[in-house]
């Protein structure tokens, strides 16, 4: 549904409302359990970082800088735990560029 508003309507207050309904229910959806082996950890906290990296690109569309530094964040802590380097790189280039943003902004 976000997609759709972000994508072909270009709606993206409307966008952001959905996507968050969409993640709130993906970390509730991959929340850790004691039984869950580490593949399956490591699965489920895979999909909850894309979720906070799908959020922060729509915040950065936004302008919200603060919300996209959050969600990158968090999805950096997720992956930094999982050992994934290349994605943790790609995300610290994206924090980079929010810097960027905010010091032109200043």
């Amino acid at each position: 549904m976000s997609r759709i508003y972000e994508d072909n309507l270009k709606d993206l207050s409307s966008a952001i409302k959905y996507r968050l309904l969409k993640h709130d229910a993906t970390v509730q959806i991959n929340e850790i359990l004691p039984f869950h082996d580490s593949q399956e950890i490591e699965d489920r906290n895979c999909c909850v970082a894309e979720s906070h990296l799908q959020l922060a690109d729509i915040y950065l569309k936004l302008h919200d800088l603060e919300a996209a530094r959050r969600s990158l964040t968090a999805a950096k802590k997720l992956y930094e735990g999982m050992d994934w380097k290349n994605k943790v790189v790609d995300i610290e280039e994206k924090l980079s560029a929010v810097d960027r943003q905010e010091q032109d902004t200043e």
